[in-house]
């Protein structure tokens, strides 16, 4: 079986680097018009005001829409098309966290693809090009900024679409410390686990190779040494770009390998909750890392290395535990609800959520096989 690596986003890096956005931005079209997606959250903290401010010294018009909550509806990205036309406009541009990248994404697949978001679940049925569209984090975790994927919720199904195809890359994603590094530390430490999440299992994944393990061993060893301080600290712009640039070196290398169980568990969880996707993949992934052991314990040493556990003379099986107990300590530092009950899930919908788990497409990259039953004790056991 060959394996394929792509990567075509351009990564502009460092504080105060989303100053260069306007000139960027003429280099994809002479004349920009810019649909802003983003959250009210984002425009009333200042963050919206800091970029249309770069757009406004560059002549660059715009439009926010700042309709976009966590996450995003089928209704929010058919709402966002509908603006885009009418306005007559050409690019986005997505500020936030993965919800509004998600949108910016699904956006682009219904206004050049037509029809609804719903045409396109699954892998690569966008057919043409897609719209042009810029990546601007503000939380770490996303990962969308540097891949090919969206999550839209179909509240009407319960379930979250996933949507993958190459025309949805961002051109261009900025990673500006400066736009995140007094996050408040529930969102903080939320996201830097759920890119900590993304590079275990995009590195456990069966689609795994040379250039994402080694992209995903370093995310990990800069989330961990980093977000501490980020999510905790004030003021901590260093820890804050390193932490970004793991998340982002992730994001770059689970579009090419999926993810796993975890995933494929808070998706179905998330689409019947609507509850926060990183809480969710901080709470299950200890878990589900207990359940893979078997099967990734060499993989798991690797991670036990890179998160600087103490190894000594222990064997793999012992160093992979160690490298799971590793993981739960660290979401338990960084102050995330332990269980599920504690988020409010109730053990009524395990089934449901178990049965739409293995229909997810990240199941697939699981090294693991797992059955409802076995799904269900993961949730229990996260309970």
């Amino acid at each position: 079986m060959s394996l394929a690596f792509a990567m075509t986003t351009q990564i502009v890096q460092g504080k105060g680097c989303i100053e260069e956005l306007s000139d960027r931005l003429k280099m994809i079209t002479g004349e920009p018009g810019v649909l802003i997606c983003t959250d009210k959250g984002i425009v009333n903290s200042g963050i919206a005001a800091k970029i249309t401010a770069v757009l406004e010294a560059g002549n660059i018009k715009y439009e926010i829409f700042d309709e976009i909550v966590p996450n995003p509806r089928v209704e929010t990205v058919e709402k966002g098309g509908n603006i885009f036309k009418e306005k007559g406009l050409n690019v986005l541009v997505a500020i936030g966290g993965g919800s509004s990248i998600d949108t910016a994404k699904a956006i682009s697949a219904v206004v050049s693809g037509g029809g609804e978001i719903s045409n396109y679940e699954g892998r690569d049925k966008l057919v043409g090009s897609g719209l042009p569209l810029v990546a601007v984090p503000t939380t770490y975790g996303t990962g969308s900024e540097a891949n090919k994927a969206t999550l839209v919720t179909d509240l009407k199904a319960n379930k979250k679409m996933v949507i993958v195809s190459q025309q949805l890359q961002p051109l261009i994603a900025f990673l500006d410390p400066s736009l995140m590094v007094n996050l408040p530390p529930r969102i903080a430490s939320a996201t830097a686990v759920d890119a900590l999440t993304h590079a275990i299992e995009s590195y456990c994944s069966v689609m795994a190779q040379p250039i994402s393990d080694a992209l995903n061993l370093y995310a990990i060893k800069l989330i961990s040494e980093n977000a501490p301080v980020a999510t905790m600290g004030f003021d901590q712009h260093d820890a804050t770009a390193n932490v970004l640039i793991g998340s982002t070196m992730a994001g770059m290398a689970f579009g090419n390998t999926g993810l796993g169980l975890t995933h494929a568990i808070s998706h179905a969880l998330g689409g019947i909750t609507d509850l926060p996707h990183g809480v969710l993949n901080a709470i299950l992934i200890p878990h589900v890392m207990n359940y893979n052991l078997p099967v990734n314990y060499k993989r798991y040493k690797d991670i036990g290395v890179a998160m600087e556990s103490s190894l000594n003379e222990e064997t793999d099986i012992d160093a992979a535990k160690m490298a799971c107990q590793k993981v739960y300590d660290f979401c338990r530092l960084l102050e995330i609800p332990e269980r599920l009950r504690d988020v409010g899930v109730k053990e009524s919908i395990f089934e449901q959520v178990s049965e739409a788990a293995l229909k997810d497409g990240n199941y697939l990259r699981n090294r693991r096989a797992a059955t409802v039953d076995e799904i269900k004790v993961i949730l229990e056991d996260a309970f």
